[in-house]
C-alpha cells in the first residue's frame, strides 16, 4: 500500500493509502471487542459461492506490467497505459484486454496566453510556483471514457488552483457548532416518538433504530437512525449496527411484501450535502421490479459485458483498477478509486454480500474524509436483491456496491453541482 501513498493528490485518491492506515490502527483499537458480524435474515454469505471475488490479496505487485516505471498521478495515468499495453507479461497482457475493453484513456492539449496584468493574478493564484505557471499555458486534460456506462470524467489537476472563496471558520469548528446548536430539540434525537413509524412498527439494534420516511419517495421507504447525534462520535461499532438495522428492516418488510426485493440505501450528511437533519441518519427504500436510476444502469452495463465477455464484470473492474495501483483490500470488501469518479475524493466500495468488511471500510472512508476536513459527502448503496441465494440468473442482481464522495466544504457558498456534471461530462478537481 505504501505506492498508493505517491498517487497524486490532486486525482483526490491518495487517501486510498490513509484509509488503511485508519483501518489498521481501528482494528487494532477494537482488537478486543465482540465480533459484530452483519445480522440479515436478508441475505446470507455463502462459503460456497464462487462469486465472492474480493478474497484475493492485491495483485498490482505480483506483476511489473509498467517495467518499474509506473508514475502515481493523473497526468501519468496515459503513459502508465502505454507501458501497460506494450508488456510482454501474459498476465499483464490478461489484463489490459480487460481494461482496454471496459476503458479508453485520451490526452487533450490546450494552449492560452496572458496580458501581463493578468498573468501576475495567476502568478497568485498558483501560489508563484514558476512550474505551474507553465503548466498553465500548456495544459494537459485527461480524459477517461467508459465504454459500457458511456460516462466521461476530465481530469485536470490546474483547475484545483482556480479561486474560489475561502472558508470563514476551519471546517471542523464549523461542523461542530452546526451538530451543538441543532442538538436541542432534535427530533431524531427523540426518534421512538418524533418520527413515524411502519405499519409493522420499527425495528431496534442495539444503538440504532428504524423509522418510517414521513414524506415517502416509494411504498417503502424507510430511516435508520443512531442514537448519538453526531457523526464525529459514533463508533465502529454503533456504525456496523445501524446497517444491522437496516438489513433487519429490508427483512421484515419482505416478510410482509414479496414484491418487494430489490434493497437500496442512500445517505447525505449536513445540509451542504443535501441532508435535512443534521442528525446522522440513511434512507432504505425497497423496491419491486428493478433496481432504480444509476443502480440498474449499472446492473445493464455489468449484464452487456458478461454477455459479450462471458467474464464477471466486477471482478474485471477491480482487477484493472489493482494494476494502477487505484484498489485497497479489506477482508471481503475492495474499495477502488473510480477511474470515471463523478465526485470529489470518490470511492467505490464493492463486495459481494452485505457484511461486517464493507460497511467497516465504509467506516473508515468517512474517518479519512474526516481527516481532511470534509465533512460533507454523499452515498448510495445497492444490495443483492432479496432471494438472491435462489436466482438461476444472477444477471438479476447487483452485488453489494456502495459509492461515495465528497460534496465540498461545507460552509462553502460555491455549489458542486454544475452544469457541465448535470448535462455534458464529469470533472473533479
Amino acid at each position: 500500500m505504501q505506492s498508493l501513498c505517491r498517487w497524486n493528490i490532486r486525482r483526490n485518491v491518495v487517501f486510498l493509502a490513509m484509509i488503511m492506515t485508519v483501518a489498521g490502527v481501528l482494528v487494532l483499537y477494537n482488537s478486543d471487542e465482540d465480533d459484530h458480524d452483519v445480522r440479515s435474515s436478508v441475505v446470507q454469505r455463502n462459503a460456497d459461492d464462487k462469486y465472492d471475488f474480493v478474497v484475493h490479496a492485491s495483485i498490482h505487485h505480483t506483476d511489473d506490467c509498467f517495467r518499474n516505471n509506473i508514475r502515481y498521478g493523473i497526468e501519468h495515468l496515459y503513459k502508465n497505459v502505454l507501458l501497460w499495453r506494450s508488456s510482454k507479461n501474459s498476465k499483464c497482457k490478461a489484463s489490459f484486454e480487460k481494461f482496454d475493453k471496459i476503458y479508453r484513456v485520451d490526452i487533450r492539449e490546450g494552449k492560452i496566453y496572458f496580458h501581463p496584468k493578468f498573468a501576475n493574478k495567476v502568478h497568485e493564484w498558483l501560489g508563484y510556483d514558476p512550474k505551474l505557471f507553465e503548466e498553465v499555458k500548456r495544459q494537459k486534460v485527461t480524459h477517461v471514457y467508459h465504454k459500457y456506462s458511456h460516462k466521461l470524467t476530465a481530469y485536470n489537476p490546474l483547475r484545483a488552483k482556480r479561486p474560489t472563496p475561502k472558508p470563514q471558520k476551519p471546517p471542523k469548528l464549523y461542523i461542530e457548532e452546526l451538530i451543538n446548536q441543532t442538538l436541542p430539540g432534535c427530533d431524531f434525537c427523540n426518534a421512538a416518538i418524533m418520527t413515524a413509524g411502519e405499519i409493522f412498527g420499527r425495528v431496534q439494534g442495539k444503538s440504532s433504530r428504524s423509522a418510517a420516511n414521513t414524506f415517502k419517495i416509494d411504498k417503502w421507504h424507510g430511516l435508520f437512525i443512531p442514537d448519538k447525534h453526531s457523526i464525529l462520535e459514533i463508533t465502529i461499532q454503533e456504525f456496523v449496527d445501524l446497517f444491522n438495522t437496516s438489513l433487519q428492516w429490508f427483512g421484515t418488510v419482505a416478510s410482509i411484501d414479496r414484491n418487494a426485493r430489490f434493497p437500496v440505501l442512500f445517505w447525505d450528511t449536513f445540509p451542504a450535502a443535501g441532508a435535512s437533519q443534521v442528525h446522522v441518519h440513511v434512507h432504505g427504500i425497497l423496491g419491486d421490479e428493478l433496481y432504480r436510476g444509476a443502480l440498474n444502469a449499472q446492473l445493464r452495463v455489468s449484464n452487456q459485458y458478461i454477455s459479450e465477455t462471458s467474464r464477471n464484470y466486477w471482478q474485471d473492474l477491480v482487477e484493472v483498477h489493482d494494476r494502477l495501483g487505484l484498489a485497497a483490500f479489506f477482508g471481503k470488501a475492495v474499495a477502488i478509486a473510480p477511474l470515471t469518479s463523478e465526485k470529489d475524493h470518490e470511492l467505490l466500495l464493492i463486495s459481494q454480500m452485505p457484511n461486517t468488511d464493507i460497511y467497516s471500510l465504509l467506516y473508515f472512508v468517512i474517518q479519512t474524509y474526516h481527516s481532511i476536513d470534509r465533512f460533507c459527502y454523499s452515498s448510495s448503496m445497492a444490495l443483492p436483491l432479496i432471494g438472491y441465494e435462489r436466482l438461476l440468473r444472477k444477471s438479476e442482481s447487483l452485488p453489494t456496491i456502495i459509492r461515495i464522495g465528497t460534496r465540498g466544504e461545507c460552509s462553502s457558498t460555491v455549489n458542486d453541482v454544475y452544469t457541465m456534471s448535470l448535462n455534458w461530462q464529469n470533472s473533479t478537481n
